[in-house]
């Protein structure tokens, strides 16, 4: 054991960790973009200020490296509290005097005599120089170290905040010791010279390495926690203050459970104080060739967090560190050429959704919602920092129950000294007391329903801003014995928090100890207060689901016998109960249990001038471009080329390849392909991949055809309209010309006029339709998701005009599409939303918000809410000369009018719907051993209410017994009858098409007309008395 001294501690891990630089491809040069740095600096009332006590006399740097000494009570490495510096107390904050800004800069220039900031890649340059000379000189004759810059004294400057708020900032320093010598963190602390916390990542020291530089740092940060990895020059990070912390942690618990595996690239610090954790962070980076995205998939973001989870059920934490993602394509400067590449892959923006899912909120994006060309990472190629060509990858994250103490966040873009800039907030310290108070004086059990009706009572939420429910359950690994507990008596550690979802009791299941292939949420659907569905996560891919659809009778390919024919499928006799099953829970919500919304059902073919006023016959089209060789068809959009240059500038030649899941992998391999046919060795610049829209005119003669690889074989992109063409009647002439609609909504407002006369409702009103619809599509794909024929259940909501009216019911459609894909089974964890900027939406269109599910090929449009103004009805009112406008005849309005009503439209793809419910309900379990492959549908929507079982097919009174049950149930469900093979076997059979219950008859059934029912996902079998099926199935099955 080592001692730990008192004002700095470092981890000295024993095992070697690996090398994290920022790979190649995200140098890539890409084009430039207007806009510059981003710095919100809060301005509060000043402090007047006190005396300013004496600075402490502290130890230098080479004094204050020692060992960490080890809790044998934990897995997390704890860090004892520590007394103050034994000089002098820590220096208090100062306030400032009201003197004019020029006392401070002579104060300033006093004090420290500032040398030039160098610019960035002086900087840089600099800093590489200084370290190969080193390297080269040996430890003997080090080069010789530029003057350390001074740091202002802590009592001299002002400062900006209320006593109440503590500021926070984080950097990504690229190496502590190059940033030290090239003055960044000193100039950091002169523009924030009474900063509270400052969270290092990329420190890439060891306790040997020399830092005279760091005592000036220590005259501002009396307190420093360093965490090292195991390899010299590698990871490390560190948290900087002025004030004790209570404890601080070092370990995450990798491995989980007891002796998880230690953290030996030193990637978090957690400090503790009164009212908070406060954790600095430095997230593994997938690198180039995603060599390391498994592990930060798999490994390490599970386990950081269910570390972070195991702190927020004590205090509110706040994040702050290099996290290597980019959250949403407005946190990067080219989000379509990086898709797929290590920052960048859908692997790790659904682990950040989920870490934002479990409870917490990005501060910068919570106070810059719309804000785009904020970034905090930079190339120190071209220029990227002065042309703001970046990432932001570097965040503050705090719970999401203490938003309320954000009181700014911001981004220093003028700071120099590393690829990364800072990244702070400001926070409101008595906000987080209060937070901290409540969530200290939670604990104890309570009984299951109690917490189901708790938690539903306070779920107050904006519809803009669901509470998701993520992998929460996935990390519940390694919990204290507390929560282990709390989760026993039937309350999840998330629900004992205050989140509203329930875990459910445990259940005993008869078919054998069960191995869940992943971990999930346990919820309560709104259908039943009293059955608890387990949630499970698993990995489905689309072989096998697509597998299980054509086996099982779901979906077959379309004229298959024929070879079939691409973008058409047919529904089999599963698929289409489903389907229906789909499309009625739609119907009986939004028509059968409103007054405000009725139904309409138009014709699939409408007159050719709808089509015109609507703007499909002259917009309504895709990029599309040829390949004259083999024929074949591509989106421009969908397909992406590369110029390939060696370093000297000599064009190799180029790529082409369609869109896919690895864009960045797919296209290093195609350029190996290509230097190996041309026999040349070396290194290329940096490939700018770019759709085929983008491409200049004497480009695309050079470009590859996917199909052939040969170049110019292409034609240049042209429009290609999605609709499909048909005549109506004898004779084929431009004057029998028609179309297939390729939407349901026209027919709507055509409609509108009639319905608003004959069914005697009043704006606002909606109106319902579900029907085909027909696109053309250049690359039908991804199985049912993108077809030519396709069904729609969309509803056009009449609203008036006023400027006030549209955006709370815009709001209130949102929430309510939301909660009503829940409620039909839909994983909210594989939900999100997609809110369309300004830039992005049509021309007619006030605001759009897709809810966006991800599929087994990724994320994607389910549903769209749209508010599309009066666009519409007016353009039909033009064309067709017909009035379109409502006589608003209100009793209690102050005055009649007159006006064309303005819409808000819910649209929904049954197809999409049906193949997401099919994603959400797929599961793999083991039991005995064996894999069960079940379908966890929601029972309304389920294609058999029930299976119908003799325990044996040659005993006539067992199968007379169980076919008047059979006879008697079909009579109001839809019931499966299956005499053939073992027990188990049909069990099995009725699991894969999603039977939720199974109904046995056995020879005791003879005897006192009582039959099992087996539940389809817990396996727990119940006797029951035959009169009582009916009402079991009614409770269990009908949705009202």
């Amino acid at each position: 054991m080592r001692s730990v001294l008192l004002a700095c501690v470092w981890l000295l891990p024993s095992s070697k960790g690996r090398e994290l630089r920022r790979p190649a491809f995200l140098r890539t040069s890409i084009a430039d973009s207007k806009g510059g740095g981003v710095r919100f600096r809060p301005l509060s009332p000043l402090r007047k200020a006190p005396s300013p006590p004496p600075t402490p006399t502290l130890p230098s740097w080479s004094t204050c490296c020692a060992a960490l000494t080890l809790s044998a009570a934990t897995n997390e490495r704890e860090v004892p509290p520590l007394p103050p510096p034994p000089s002098h107390p820590v220096p208090s904050v100062p306030k400032r005097s009201t003197g004019a800004s020029t006392t401070t800069r002579t104060r300033r220039a006093a004090v420290a005599p500032a040398p030039t900031r160098r610019r960035k890649t002086t900087t840089s340059t600099t800093a590489r120089k200084s370290s190969s000379s080193t390297s080269r000189r040996g430890a003997a004759s080090p080069s010789p170290t530029p003057a350390p810059k001074p740091v202002p004294p802590v009592t001299d400057l002002p400062r900006r905040l209320p006593d109440e708020c503590v500021e926070i900032i984080s950097w990504n320093v690229n190496g502590l010791r190059a940033n030290l010598r090239n003055g960044g963190i000193q100039t950091l602390l002169e523009e924030h010279p009474h900063l509270d916390f400052l969270c290092l990542q990329e420190t890439r020291v060891s306790p040997d390495t020399p830092l005279p530089e760091f005592d000036a740092i220590r005259q501002h940060f009396p307190y420093c926690y360093f965490h090292c990895a195991a390899r010299a020059g590698y990871s490390g990070t560190a948290v900087l203050s002025k004030t004790p912390p209570l404890r601080v942690l070092l370990d995450i618990n990798l491995g989980g459970g007891e002796g998880g595996e230690e953290d030996k690239e030193g990637r978090v610090v957690t400090w503790e104080t009164e009212s908070f954790f406060l954790l600095s962070v430095y997230s593994p980076n997938a690198q180039g060739e995603l060599q390391r995205l498994e592990y930060k998939h798999r490994q390490w973001n599970p386990a950081f967090f269910a570390h972070i989870e195991r702190l927020r059920r004590q205090k509110p934490v706040v994040i702050a560190g290099d996290l290597n993602v980019a959250h949403t394509p407005k946190d990067l400067f080219s989000p379509l050429e990086s898709e797929g590449l290590p920052g960048y892959t859908p692997e790790e923006r659904s682990d950040f959704s989920d870490l934002l899912a479990t409870g917490y909120v990005d501060t910068f994006r919570n106070c810059h919602p719309d804000m785009g060309g904020a970034y905090s990472w930079f190339s120190y190629r071209y220029k990227d920092k002065q042309r703001n060509r970046g990432w932001r990858i570097d965040y503050v994250l705090v719970s999401d129950r203490c938003h309320d103490a954000v009181k700014g966040a911001y981004i220093e873009k003028s700071i120099d000294g590393s690829d990364h800039v800072p990244v702070g907030v400001v926070l409101n310290t008595t906000v987080l007391s209060a937070v901290c108070g409540a969530t200290t004086a939670k604990g104890g059990g309570v009984k299951k329903n109690e917490a189901v009706k708790k938690g539903v009572s306070s779920r107050l939420r904006s519809p803009l801003r669901p509470l998701c429910r993520s992998r929460l359950n996935s990390l519940e690994e390694g919990t204290s014995a507390a929560t282990a507990e709390r989760t026993a008596v039937g309350v999840s550690p998330s629900q004992a928090n205050g989140a509203p979802y329930a875990a459910a009791a445990p259940t005993t299941r008869v078919d054998g100890d069960i191995e869940a292939k992943g971990k999930g949420v346990a919820w309560y659907p709104e259908w039943s207060s009293d059955r608890a569905i387990e949630h499970i996560t698993t990995d489905v891919s689309m072989t096998d689901l697509v597998s299980l659809c054509r086996r099982r009778g779901f979906v077959f390919q379309s004229s298959e016998i024929y070879n079939g024919m691409n973008g058409f499928w047919d529904y089999g006799p599963l698929g289409v109960e489903v389907h229906r099953n789909i499309k009625n829970r739609w119907w009986d919500k939004m028509v059968r249990e409103r007054e405000d919304i009725v139904g309409l059902d138009c014709s699939i073919i409408m007159a050719p001038k709808t089509w015109e006023a609507s703007g499909h016959v002259g917009g309504f089209s895709d990029p599309m471009i040829d390949c004259k060789e083999s024929k074949m068809r591509y989106r421009a959009d969908q397909l992406y080329f590369a110029r390939v240059e060696l370093e000297s500038g000599e064009l190799l030649g180029y790529i082409s390849m369609l869109d896919g899941d690895n864009n960045e992998a797919h296209a290093k391999k195609l350029v190996k392909t290509l230097m190996k046919k041309a026999d040349v060795k070396g290194d290329t610049k940096p490939l700018e991949l770019k759709d085929a829209t983008q491409a200049a005119p004497e480009e695309i003669p050079l470009i590859p055809s996917p199909a052939t690889g040969i170049p110019g074989s292409l034609t240049p992109p042209r429009e290609f309209n999605l609709m499909f063409e048909t005549s109506v009647g004898a004779l084929s002439d431009a004057a029998s010309k028609a179309y297939l609609r390729p939407e349901t909504a026209q027919g709507i407002f055509v409609n509108f006029k009639n319905v608003a006369q004959t069914s005697r409702v009043k704006v606002p009103f909606g109106i319902a339709q579900i029907g085909k619809a027909f696109r053309n599509e250049i690359n039908p794909r991804n199985f049912i998701f993108r077809s030519r024929e396709f069904e729609q259940m969309e509803i056009e909501y009449f609203i008036p005009p006023d400027e006030d009216a549209w955006p709370e019911y815009y709001k209130q459609w949102i929430g309510e599409s939301w909660d009503w894909l829940k409620s039909i089974g839909l994983r909210e964890d594989l939900m999100s939303y997609d809110v369309h900027q300004k830039c992005d939406l049509a021309h007619y269109a006030r605001a759009c918000t897709d809810i966006i599910f991800k599929f087994p090929f990724g994320e994607s449009e389910l549903m769209g809410i749209a508010a599309r103004g009066d666009f519409d009805l007016s353009q039909h009112e033009k064309t067709s000369g017909k009035s379109m406008e409502y006589f608003d005849s209100d009793p209690n309005a102050a005055d009649k009018r007159r006006y064309v009503p303005h819409v808000i439209e819910p649209s929904l793809g049954v197809d999409r719907l049906f193949l997401a419910v099919m994603v959400s309900a797929y599961v793999e379990e083991k039991v005995d051993g064996e894999k069960r492959t079940y379908l966890k549908f929601h029972p309304s929507l389920a294609p058999y209410k029930a299976a119908v079982l003799p325990l044996v097919k040659n005993k006539p009174e067992l199968v007379s017994k169980a076919r008047g049950i059979f006879e008697k149930l079909k009579r109001r469900y839809s019931v499966f009858w299956d005499a053939s093979g073992s027990i188990g076997r049909r069990y099995r059979r009725a699991d894969e098409v999603g039977v939720p219950f199974a109904i046995t008859v056995d020879f005791d059934s003879l005897q006192d007309d009582s039959v099992t029912v087996r539940d389809r996902d817990s396996c727990e079998q119940t006797r029951m008395k035959i009169s009582d099926l009916y009402p079991f199935l009614t409770q269990q099955i009908d949705p009202w």
